[in-house]
């Protein structure tokens, strides 16, 4: 059962891909869209899946966090939708000096939002990455 999903999943891959690049003629910057859209879907067919072969498998906490997850790509993607639309418009015309400062702080922005979005909604993982930070940053 386990492979027909991720065989599933890989299809929406496919299709979106296509559907986005030849038939929608978006370019490639549209390839990470199908790859996260098939990993969403990937994750929901074997967390469903999941439930019938392992009880208690706590499907509503991983529900809700997989949908304040969502929520904070979401806004990641808005900032990066309008830094394409802004600051990274005529991305080629410009100096070196310039694309790499005008990545950086896009980057940055979506980083804080992501994160900051994780943070607010209170999203288990967060816990989880503050520990690391600290843990390689020398704070115990």
């Amino acid at each position: 059962m386990g492979l027909a999903l991720s065989v599933a999943a890989v299809l929406v891959s496919i299709v979106s891909n296509y559907l986005t690049v030849y038939r929608w003629h978006l370019g490639h910057d549209y390839l990470a869209l199908g790859t996260s859209l098939s990993a969403f879907v990937n994750f929901g067919l074997l967390m469903l899946a999941m439930r019938s072969v392992a009880k208690g498998v706590r499907g509503r906490d991983l529900t809700v966090n997989m949908l304040k997850l969502l929520a904070s790509c979401v806004g990641l993607a808005a900032v990066c939708w309008a830094g394409k639309a802004t600051v990274l418009k005529d991305f080629h015309e410009h100096t070196l000096l310039w694309q790499i400062s005008a990545l950086f702080v896009t980057i940055g922005v979506a980083a804080g939002v992501y994160f900051g979005m994780n943070a607010l909604l209170r999203n288990e993982e967060m816990a989880d990455f503050s520990a690391i930070l600290r843990r390689k940053l020398g704070r115990k």
